[in-house]
């Protein structure tokens, strides 16, 4: 009886000592960060876990990754022969539902338990469980965990939120669209409910842009130098490259005007998959063609007032 005794004392002072994260249950978190695969924006229904601090660890779909990253290096199909199992270095085929779920918002979860399998060995890979209003049971894994297991990097930027890179096609790549200054004319627009609005427009060789956020408002008049696609920046390559000259910005913020004046900058941005539209690096927020300017008449109410 006392080892026994001693047995559940020990086992609960353990399960006392796990971190909040291993616990049996409890709230998954609707995960609102923006994901880059290989430089291009995904929209991935992703559930967050968070830390004593309020620090988010996401989780994925398994099948979600898969028909993502079908046709890249770190490709591979999704079984099941009594455990899930992972092959990798092969092409996935969908089998519908992915991509998307029959719930939003927050979620109740409890721990996955399920073995899984990568090219025939166990694999660690923590995982929670979400069930829908009918019973349906829906396993997520924790997307560093599947990056370490099936070779694909997973990395975290303030600005760009979620980065994951593959190493590159495993088939040949569709040429980035083919943009000249003449396809770029006219008037683009980008919005982030709830942070910013951002507008573009290209007239000739001029680009002004009116950038509205909740602390105030920006715009910025800059002359095109040149327009280049496939442009290599480090170890990425950029769809579109604008380099600029004689760019100038006024803020207004909390009601006080400031000027400031560069020589020479830059605007890189990528093509939208399947969309005419292009998307800003550092944002991940798409870009498309309106008819007429909507944040320009703002900034100069905003400027007018501020000049009194």
């Amino acid at each position: 009886m006392k080892k026994i005794l001693s047995a559940v004392l020990t086992l609960a002072m353990t399960l006392s000592l796990l971190p909040a994260a291993f616990a049996a249950g409890g709230t998954a978190y609707a995960s609102t960060q923006a994901v880059e695969v290989d430089g291009k924006k995904v929209e991935f229904q992703m559930y967050a876990l968070k830390d004593a601090n309020g620090n988010p660890t996401n989780y994925v779909k398994l099948r979600d990754v898969a028909h993502v990253l079908n046709g890249t290096k770190a490709q591979f199909a999704v079984g099941y022969d009594g455990s899930i199992s992972v092959t990798t270095g092969t092409a996935y085929t969908d089998v519908g539902g992915e991509m998307s779920t029959p719930y939003s918002g927050d979620r109740t979860y409890r721990d996955g338990s399920g073995a899984v399998k990568v090219n025939g060995q166990a694999a660690s890979l923590e995982s929670i469980i979400l069930t829908d209003d009918v019973g349906g049971d829906y396993t997520y894994f924790k997307l560093r965990d599947l990056g370490a297991a099936l070779g694909f990097t997973v990395d975290w930027d303030a600005r760009r939120g979620v980065i994951v890179q593959t190493g590159g096609s495993t088939q040949p790549t569709t040429p980035a669209a083919d943009f000249t200054l003449d396809s770029l004319q006219g008037i683009w627009y980008a919005e982030l409910e709830g942070l910013f609005q951002q507008e573009i427009e290209i007239k000739g060789d001029q680009l002004t842009q009116t950038y509205i956020d909740p602390s105030g408002c920006s715009y910025s008049v800059a002359t095109i130098v040149s327009v280049k696609t496939n442009y290599e920046n480090g170890d990425d390559i950029t769809p579109l490259f604008l380099e600029l000259k004689d760019e100038t910005t006024t803020d207004v913020i909390n009601g006080a005007v400031t000027k400031k004046e560069n020589e020479t900058s830059q605007r890189y941005f990528y093509d939208v998959p399947g969309e005419v539209g292009i998307f800003a690096t550092g944002t991940g927020v798409p870009f498309h063609r309106v008819s007429s300017l909507k944040l320009y008449p703002q900034y100069q109410a905003a400027l007018e007032a501020a000049q009194g």
